[in-house]
């Protein structure tokens, strides 16, 4: 396990000041934001579908290891789950969900006194937990948190800001958009596809240069808590608890003196199952060899 001393607090803005806009800057950046908001109540969410996607539906009667496969295989970061009794949609499957399940397995693991056989047994209780378990084991549960029940979604019609406040309120990443008349899944509208889609909108509008000229220090955005980092030593298990237990996306992984030295993201995971490898002990680093970096 991780030394209390692998975690590394580090200023998220240079004493702690953040620094604004001139007045009338300032001015033109609220202008610029009060045109934002009008643009998210303007269009609908179909506005953020790209032009040529894939969605993934999984029935909740496969195991968890065919899950992930599939979403790996097809490059996506997510499947929609299907439960054929109900004929329902019943939640959705991420890296996040990977993640915790792996968690659950080793603690299982531990506590079963696996870990006395080394860790080869370990790595194996875990792959056989994977085969084992299947997708609707945890549409209920999720590292001991109760989930919402159903899937969370949006109609072809919601706006914009109806999916922001989604997002927000339901404390999620991605909302599918589900044709009522259907029930046919068009896409998932993220944040990340979102702003793809203001951007192009607001470079083709001089009004918003201001906004898009200010560093994130300036908008407020700079997080102003402590910054998580681990080691280069850290293992995976650490490091997987520190992203659930901080509710983050990825952690930077330092050297000695403090340097960056990589990133370890949430998706990260998905490498443990094209490599079939669940050693959860190994160094962070050492695992993040096993990534694929896009040419």
């Amino acid at each position: 396990m991780q030394a209390a001393d692998d975690v590394r607090p580090v200023a998220g803005v240079v004493g702690g000041a953040v620094a604004r806009p001139p007045s009338g800057e300032m001015q033109s950046v609220e202008g610029s934001r009060t045109l934002l908001r009008g643009l998210l109540t303007k269009y609908s969410s179909t506005k953020a579908m790209p032009s040529s996607a894939k969605v993934v539906v999984l029935d909740t009667e496969l195991s968890v290891r065919h899950a992930f496969w599939a979403i790996y295989d097809n490059g996506l970061n997510c499947a929609i789950a299907w439960d054929a009794k109900r004929r329902a949609y019943v939640g959705m499957l991420t890296y996040t969900d990977f993640m915790e399940v792996l968690r659950f397995l080793y603690r299982k693991a531990q506590a079963d006194g696996v870990g006395a056989h080394g860790a080869g047994a370990v790595t194996a209780a875990i792959a056989a937990g994977l085969d084992e378990h299947q997708v609707k084991s945890w549409q209920t549960m999720r590292g001991g948190q109760a989930r919402p029940d159903g899937l969370i979604s949006v109609r072809p019609d919601a706006t914009l800001m109806d999916c922001v406040h989604l997002l927000q309120s339901q404390q999620v990443h991605r909302i599918p958009v589900i044709d009522p008349a259907n029930n046919a899944v068009l896409c998932t509208v993220t944040y990340w596809r979102m702003l793809r889609y203001l951007t192009r909108k607001m470079k083709k509008n001089r009004i918003f240069d201001g906004l898009l000229s200010c560093t994130i220090a300036q908008l407020g955005l700079a997080s102003r808590k402590p910054l998580v980092t681990v080691l280069t030593d850290a293992t995976v298990i650490a490091v997987l608890d520190l992203l659930s237990e901080h509710r983050i996306s990825s952690i930077p992984v330092v050297d000695e003196e403090g340097k960056l030295v990589n990133m370890y993201a949430r998706t990260d995971v998905q490498y443990m199952a094209l490599t079939q490898s669940y050693n959860m002990d190994m160094p962070v680093t050492e695992a993040l060899q096993h990534k694929v970096v896009p040419v």
